[in-house]
């Protein structure tokens, strides 16, 4: 079992599957060959871990006895935590792309386009499309909230229902987060407004519980 505070693993740990991406360290999202995103439990008490680029399937069987370790393998399963893509990273320091220069275009690739796809159309199944969406297109104080807060529970796109996660970005500084807002509303079939840095600057600073 374990136990989550603001998003910090609390208690030991072991690391019993991980390597799906087949990278580290893992600079975009899109690098990765495998995307796990869904588990469930057998009857056996096996794990299955399905992926969402290519459709494979792992099943996951625990038969070993920790008890019975060399003390070289507890070193190493110890030491196996401190890689980057199993260690709790920081959301500012381990980015691999931020002291490159940015554009909304830039940032949209960095942290959009994996959910949101290269075209901005969604995966018509899990995330939405931006294009011709009224989130996008509609007022633009909701979505820049949107884009610094995250999101999640149940909504509904162009007349069709999603229920998933989006993370807040409310790391990306003010100019970012205007670039990517005004390169969403300005492509993928939408034609709106730019967002300012200034009218992001403003939100944040009245808007509570964003970092």
């Amino acid at each position: 079992m374990f136990l989550f505070k603001t998003e910090i693993l609390l208690g030991n740990y072991e690391v019993f599957a991980d390597g799906f991406a087949g990278i580290d360290p893992i600079v975009n999202t899109n690098d990765a060959s495998y995307r796990p995103m869904g588990i469930a439990m057998g009857p056996d008490g096996s794990l299955y871990i399905s992926e969402t680029e290519k459709g494979r399937i792992w099943k996951v069987t625990y038969k070993g006895n920790k008890n019975s370790f060399s003390d070289n393998a507890l070193a190493s399963m110890e030491q196996r935590k401190s890689l980057s893509h199993i260690r709790t990273p920081d959301i500012i320091s381990d980015n691999l792309d931020k002291d490159k220069p940015v554009a909304g275009s830039k940032v949209y690739t960095v942290y959009c386009a994996a959910c949101h796809q290269k075209n901005g159309m969604g995966d018509s199944q899990r995330f939405p499309p931006l294009g011709k969406s009224e989130w996008v297109t509609g007022d633009k104080k909701k979505l820049i909230e949107l884009l610094m807060k995250g999101l999640d529970g149940p909504i509904e796109v162009k007349g069709k229902p999603y229920n998933n996660i989006m993370p807040q970005h409310s790391f990306l500084k003010d100019e970012e987060i205007a670039e990517v807002l005004t390169h969403i509303r300005q492509n993928f079939g939408n034609n709106e407004s730019d967002v300012t840095k200034e009218e992001v600057a403003l939100i944040r600073k009245n808007t509570i519980n964003i970092r």
